[in-house]
């Protein structure tokens, strides 16, 4: 392991440093690409302020653990201290990012409920509370139904928020919902066609 990788003090690093790290821990533990990608964007939308104290090595632990779970996959205890000596974290500096990070995001501590996710997006975007009500109704739907496991919560959300908006004959374009959700428009074009292929069932 390299020295920035494994050094105790915390690492000031770019944003290109980063991506390239989660995606080779990743690789290295099997983690999916997809989960890979949802702890970047996840890291990106947590203030640095709250998380600039850690090393490198405990931050990516923590974004791999909190984008697993939101991807329908949390890790056992056994499994996150397994990660941990893999890579030289500590799961117990580990356990307080990811405190820091679900309450940064809006997030339950399950790390299920896409509720805050909706009123954030929505709320950026500028459109009427009643997109968002309707959002929310889908997501929980979709949620009850077993219908977002294994899936981005934030592309989800994206789908929907378009979906409905589009529905309630309101102008919005991909890339301004893709770009408040923190997704890709072909993230937001995979859910939304999802999405309308279950709701013409």
């Amino acid at each position: 392991m390299s020295g920035s990788w494994s050094s105790k003090a915390p690492v000031s690093v770019s944003g290109s440093k980063v991506a390239s790290e989660i995606a080779r821990v990743a690789n290295q533990l099997g983690i999916p690409s997809g989960v890979a990608e949802l702890a970047l964007s996840l890291m990106s939308r947590v203030s640095q302020r709250l998380v600039r104290g850690f090393r490198l090595a405990d931050r990516i632990v923590a974004f791999l653990y909190l984008a697993s779970e939101l991807s329908g996959r949390r890790w056992s205890r056994y499994e996150l201290v397994g990660v941990c000596n893999a890579v030289g974290a500590s799961p117990g500096t580990v356990r307080r990012i990811v405190k820091v990070a679900r309450w940064s995001l809006g997030l339950s501590a399950r790390g299920t409920d896409a509720e805050p996710i909706v009123r954030r997006v929505v709320s950026e975007l500028g459109l009427p509370s009643e997109v968002g009500d309707r959002a929310a109704d889908v997501v929980r739907w979709l949620r009850v139904n077993g219908l977002t496991s294994g899936r981005n919560p934030y592309g989800v959300v994206a789908g929907v928020v378009y979906l409905v908006a589009r529905d309630m004959g309101l102008d919005v374009n991909q890339a301004d919902v893709a770009r408040a959700a923190g997704v890709s428009t072909v993230t937001l074009r995979a859910r939304a066609r999802e999405l309308s292929e279950l709701m013409q069932r």
